[in-house]
């Protein structure tokens, strides 16, 4: 975040309580980062959901259990997804979207490495 000035953490909020956002937040803020660059949005009615995820530039996926029916969301809203395969077949799922889709997608958009 720091490295790319207009850019924020944008999450879904899965859990019921506020303890996470509040730990991310205090994270940022430790690192020189404003708070305020995390957002947080709630669950939404699915064509809500899916026209709200059109306003991201770029969706990066986590290494360690990889994004899976959120990457297919992303791809229909025409965000580009970015991933690394693990080792486990849950950080190999983000991968797997990507290659079946490579029709439409550049296999750029798998990485080798981290």
């Amino acid at each position: 975040l720091r490295l790319v000035p207009d850019s924020v953490l944008w999450l879904m909020e899965m859990l019921p309580y506020p303890g996470p956002e509040e730990s991310l937040r205090a994270m940022l803020a430790a690192e020189d980062v404003d708070p305020q660059r995390l957002l947080v949005t709630q669950m939404l009615p699915f064509k809500t959901h899916l026209l709200q995820k059109r306003q991201a530039d770029l969706f990066i996926d986590s290494l360690s259990y990889n994004a899976h029916s959120t990457a297919v969301e992303l791809l229909w809203s025409g965000v580009p997804v970015v991933t690394v395969p693990g080792r486990k077949m849950t950080a190999r799922v983000g991968a797997s979207v990507l290659l079946a889709s490579s029709g439409a997608l550049p296999a750029a958009l798998v990485a080798r490495t981290p």
